[in-house]
């Protein structure tokens, strides 16, 4: 569990999930973390081989949540499985590095709703979820840079662009009840 706390001015992530681990790690917020002027702005999911973050299996269910954004590895090309339950909350931000894909083995149970909508997209967006966090604007309603929005903390030097990422794939029988993400 992670409550009132500020990860700011580091090499690596905010906050990293390995999904290789025994201890099956998963971050639990309680309350909005302040997350800034790290090397990337969120919470990596990744297969941490040998400090590198990698793509792999998740295999042990997780609840995502709506504070920071979650980074799908820090490797671009590569292929993320969902091999258990996956459920992020309304407002949830995933993105994917550079050619990054995700293959649903299992479930994805992705419900936004109008007011908070679940953002799949590039790492390179700085405006997924601006709407839901005040904090990470400016007066004009743009990203901060630094801040969480700025995920990749590079300013606004990256945009994104269609083909950032590859795509989402269900490789699932939905006969036991999973509900594909839209």
């Amino acid at each position: 569990t992670v409550d009132n706390v500020t990860s700011r001015y580091n090499l690596g992530a905010a906050f990293s999930i390995d999904i290789a681990s025994t201890y099956k790690s998963n971050i639990e917020f309680m309350n909005q973390p302040i997350v800034n002027n790290n090397g990337l702005n969120g919470v990596v999911v990744s297969y941490n081989y040998f400090g590198y973050g990698g793509c792999g299996g998740i295999s042990t269910n997780r609840n995502w949540y709506n504070y920071v954004p979650y980074i799908l590895s820090t490797l671009g090309n590569c292929s993320m499985t969902v091999d258990a339950e996956v459920r992020p909350q309304p407002g949830t931000i995933i993105k994917f590095p550079v050619g990054t894909k995700l293959v649903v083995n299992q479930n994805l149970i992705a419900e936004g709703t109008e007011q908070d909508p679940i953002y799949f997209t590039s790492l390179k967006d700085d405006s997924a979820g601006l709407e839901n966090h005040p904090e990470w604007r400016d007066d004009d309603g743009n990203c901060i840079a630094g801040l969480a929005c700025d995920t990749n903390a590079d300013g606004s030097a990256t945009s994104p662009a269609p083909g950032d990422w590859n795509q989402i794939t269900f490789n699932t029988d939905c006969s036991n009840g999973c509900r594909p993400a839209t």
